[in-house]
């Protein structure tokens, strides 16, 4: 017994290391090419010839795992490799059966056995795992299941002689049963190892990462083995009675209670058969009516939710499932109607913002006076900023500039922004230095500011009798300085903290003298970040660049020129912020 177990598990173990080979040559790294199929089918077809020669002597029979060959091949290689390899183990068993004398006596059985073994895992491999490498405990299953059919083949073929026969399964059915399924099984888990798919099939998994292909076949299965193993129980209880019944009345105890025995045996291995192929149909039946419809339907859900509003669900193979694809297509209709709705209101909301931050800029650059020169102007995104730019007398000869950046989009930076403009403006005109206006709009836009919202600001005061100005920057872009006939250059002011975030800030000031031509130049980080198609940002030395270029022109001719600048750079690219400019120049 010991030799025998060793010498099956030797020669399973060198099934495992051709088909490991197999696998790593051509399933795993290459395209399943006719060529190759036909190839693995002929290379098990030769492992099932071996097969012939390298028997065990068990009792009086001699045990081999023959069918193996074309289970593995049709089952985890290709459907074709697997039928070949079945022709070929088959036919050549039926050769040297019929024609050599090589056990003879179950030659038409094995045969048929073995080309049987290569269709059905050929069939199992189309119609249920469709490529899939199948798991070890249907792997088991599927080899117990083959050695069945062979078993009963055995007796089938034999009723001339069906005590023999009986002999024959009693002693080769459990060994043959057992290697053959261990050997499928080891092969399956070896594969799913190496393709690193191997999961304990006995580990408990979350409800959820259990798919509902595998909880139905589970229930199925346990339902076949649990009808299997009741119906053999009632049947053997009433053979048992019927027996010792007729043993009263026949003369040879021996005979009859031999053929009591191949009645049981035909009985086990029909019921086994007949469930295998119950539980198949119906495993291939819930596949294409249920388990398919719903990969279906949660492929079409899968575009749906990645933002295809169009895909429509049309699986109407069942009224469950049309009422299913219906439903999600009219709740992908409202869908749709909602997000219109939205979108249009997204828009009046859009056009609200834009004439919000339009109509509080001012637009007239005709002051009437020869002092200074001024223009500013505001190109907003597709999704309104909050930048800004102001100016307004605050003295007979005081002219205050204010430049601006609030943060978000769309309307509440538009509301945000109008509320930094109002502040700003009316504590300017009580005459206040522009520390002393940055600290009281700060304390007022900090008030109610319950969205977290906040605004960057320069702001300078000019007396334009003397050219002294006063200016404070609470966390904006540095101003860009001309002196007299000198180059536009970035000019470092001192930074305070940005308005809206602390209501106890105190705001630095500090003092520029400007002369007859010296002009300023100032900007929101529209400007500077915009970007190129390759997402490289304008930067400050290109914005510098026009500026000097262009440094004898008008305020209005410069920014029109900064501008078409800045387009032309970033015209492959999407503007994604406001991008806001204010030109003055200092005539003296």
């Amino acid at each position: 017994m010991l030799i025998m177990i060793l010498k099956m598990l030797a020669i399973i173990a060198i099934h495992i290391v051709i088909t490991l080979i197999l696998w790593k040559l051509f399933k795993k790294n290459t395209k399943m090419t006719i060529g190759i199929k036909i190839l693995i089918g002929v290379i098990f077809g030769l492992c099932a010839v071996f097969s012939n020669y390298f028997n065990v002597n068990y009792g009086q029979s001699l045990l081999n795992i023959r069918d193996l060959s074309p289970l593995v091949s049709g089952l985890f290689f290709d459907p074709i490799s697997g039928i070949i390899a079945g022709v070929i183990g088959g036919v050549h068993r039926f050769i040297i059966g019929a024609f050599f004398g090589i056990g003879a006596y179950t030659h038409v059985a094995c045969s048929i056995a073995t080309i049987l073994a290569g269709i059905n895992a050929a069939f199992l491999s189309h119609f249920i795992f469709t490529g899939r490498t199948p798991k070890s405990i249907f792997s088991f299953f599927m080899g117990a299941v083959t050695e069945v059919v062979h078993m009963y083949l055995i007796l089938i073929t034999h009723n001339d002689d069906i005590i023999n026969a009986l002999n024959v399964v009693k002693n080769d059915s459990l060994p043959m049963i057992l290697f053959t399924s261990l050997g499928l099984m080891l092969t399956s888990i070896v594969i799913q190892i190496y393709s690193r798919e191997f999961f304990n099939p006995f580990k408990i998994k979350d409800k959820k990462d259990v798919g509902i292909t595998r909880k139905f076949r589970a229930l199925v299965f346990i339902s076949c083995i649990a009808a299997l193993t009741g119906n053999y129980m009632f049947t053997y209880q009433l053979q048992t009675k019927a027996t010792d019944e007729l043993a009263n009345i026949f003369v040879n105890n021996n005979v009859l209670y031999e053929l009591i025995e191949i009645q049981g045996y035909e009985t086990m291995f029909s019921n086994i058969i007949t469930l295998s192929l119950l539980y198949i149909l119906i495993s291939i039946l819930v596949e294409r009516l249920i388990i398919n419809n719903i990969h279906t339907v949660n492929k079409s859900l899968n575009k749906i939710t990645n933002g295809n509003l169009d895909e429509k669900v049309s699986v109407y193979s069942s009224s469950e499932f049309a009422e299913l694809s219906d439903d999600i297509n009219t709740m992908v209709d409202s869908l749709k109607g909602y997000i219109e709705d939205e979108k249009r209101r997204n828009e009046q909301e859009l056009l609200l913002s834009k004439s919000i931050q339009s109509s509080t800029l001012p637009k007239n650059f005709n002051f009437e006076r020869n002092d200074f020169d001024l223009y500013a102007s505001m190109s907003p995104t597709k999704e309104v900023g909050g930048d800004f730019y102001d100016f307004f007398f605050v003295a007979p000869n005081k002219l205050a500039l204010v430049m601006a950046d609030v943060s978000g989009k769309g309307f509440p930076a538009a509301l945000f922004m109008m509320r930094a403009k109002t502040t700003i403006r009316t504590i300017a005109e009580q005459g206040l230095s522009p520390s002393e206006i940055l600290t009281q709009a700060n304390i007022t836009m900090c008030e109610g500011n319950d969205d977290n919202m906040f605004v960057t600001v320069w702001l300078g005061i000019i007396d334009l009798t003397t050219g002294i100005m006063n200016c404070a920057n609470g966390g904006h872009e540095y101003p860009i300085i001309k002196s007299g006939d000198g180059k536009y250059s970035l000019y470092k002011d001192k930074h305070s903290f940005l308005l809206g975030f602390r209501p106890k800030t105190k705001y630095k000031e500090y003092e520029l003298t400007l002369k007859k031509g010296d002009a300023i130049f100032l900007y929101t980080d529209g400007a500077p970040d915009a970007e190129n198609a390759q997402e490289e940002p304008y930067g400050l030395d290109r914005l510098m660049l026009v500026l000097n270029d262009n440094r004898d022109d008008s305020s209005m001719e410069i920014l029109k020129k900064v501008k078409e600048n800045i387009f032309d750079f970033s015209k492959d690219s999407e503007q994604f912020d406001d991008i806001t400019m204010l030109g003055f120049k200092y005539l003296g």
